[in-house]
């Protein structure tokens, strides 16, 4: 018999966050889009949300998948980061 591993049971790590130019990040919700209730938040159907973020520092961009409970066999929530993806400072 064979046994699908899944999100739960396989050891990955998430994607090496670039570094700040000014130290840490400082990351927020605002200014990324979505709705005004829930900044940076995405319905992307069923339990899967989409969370965007970025650095007030250095304007690097983070993009959360989660799939929540309704996903597919061997489907893994996503984190990835895009440099220059929003413009640097603390107002948007």
């Amino acid at each position: 018999m064979t046994h699908a591993l899944n999100c739960d049971e396989l050891l990955h790590s998430d994607p090496e966050i670039p570094s700040c130019c000014a130290g840490e990040h400082n990351w927020t919700f605002q200014g990324c889009g979505g709705c005004a209730s829930n900044p940076g938040c995405w319905s992307l159907g069923g339990t899967t949300l989409k969370f965007v973020s970025r650095c007030t520092k250095c304007g690097l961009g983070r993009t959360e998948i989660m799939f929540g409970r309704q996903r597919n066999p061997d489907q893994c929530d996503t984190i990835t980061y895009e440099e220059g993806q929003f413009p640097i400072g603390e107002d948007l």
